[in-house]
């Protein structure tokens, strides 16, 4: 039994030290969370949100942003076979679509040009896709943009 005077601080140390680890983790953390990343390949994403609900009757809303590029023409039915789904099966929101949009359509105010099965974005823009299928069989599911602010 000899030193055995102090040896409780060690223990003491160590917990100080768990605590300030626990402590930067939990910064680095809300740091990370708050990154938010951009990509500039609208169609995948747009396919990725809608294989995630063609299941029917839910929406889904994309966690990274989306950059459209200026000139840019996107089909649906490009979309669709991207989710794995059927031609025609999807339709892009162009503003009026109401109550199956929401907030979320690709307006002429941000750029886009929509219909009849086609996209074409006028100007560079960021923002963020939502995709919704509907429960009922024979409707089309619906992507949608909302501009990033």
């Amino acid at each position: 039994m000899i030193n055995k005077k102090g040896q409780a601080f060690d223990a003491f140390k160590l917990l100080i030290a768990a605590v300030v680890a626990g402590s930067i983790l939990v910064i680095l953390l809300q740091i990370i969370a708050g990154i938010t990343i951009t990509t500039k390949k609208p169609v995948r994403v747009m396919g990725q949100e809608m294989s995630s609900v063609s299941a029917g009757g839910m929406c889904s809303v994309s966690n990274n942003k989306v950059e459209f590029t200026k000139g840019t023409q996107i089909q649906s039915d490009a979309v669709a076979v991207k989710a794995g789904m059927n031609k025609g099966s999807v339709d892009f929101c162009c503003g009026g679509n109401g109550y199956k949009c929401g907030e979320y359509g690709f307006g002429s105010e941000q750029g886009f040009d929509c219909g009849g099965g086609q996209l074409m974005i006028n100007q560079d823009i960021q923002g963020n896709i939502r995709a919704c299928c509907p429960i009922e069989q024979g409707e089309s599911c619906t992507i949608g943009f909302k501009a990033a602010r």
